[in-house]
């Protein structure tokens, strides 16, 4: 199953999809609101890399961001208000694997 929409659509909506989803947003940008994601389930992709991940996001020129469980664990961890501050904790999360404080 693959799902594309924007970050902030996603952060709205993130309670929609699946926890063991996996997030995947276009390589070399910063991320927006307006930042386009695909949400995947991992075990519906077929095709597999060497590293046993998936080839379509690579082939469009994505890159794992996060699961949503580690998203959801974000906007739980984080008090952030307003979307801005919300996309910085999520690139925090995935730049040291913590929460910021």
């Amino acid at each position: 199953m693959r799902f594309k929409t924007n970050l902030e659509k996603l952060v709205e909506e993130v309670e929609e999809y699946e926890w063991f989803f996996d997030i995947y947003v276009p390589d070399g940008i910063e991320l927006s609101g307006e930042t386009k994601v695909l949400i995947l389930d991992d075990d519906d992709e077929d095709e597999r890399d060497e590293f046993d991940e998936p080839l379509y996001p690579q082939k469009i020129g994505f890159h794992l961001l996060m699961s949503i469980s580690q998203l959801l664990e974000v906007l739980e961890n984080s008090e952030a208000e307003g979307l801005s501050k919300t996309i910085k904790a999520i690139n925090y999360y995935y730049e040291n694997d913590a929460f910021s404080r």
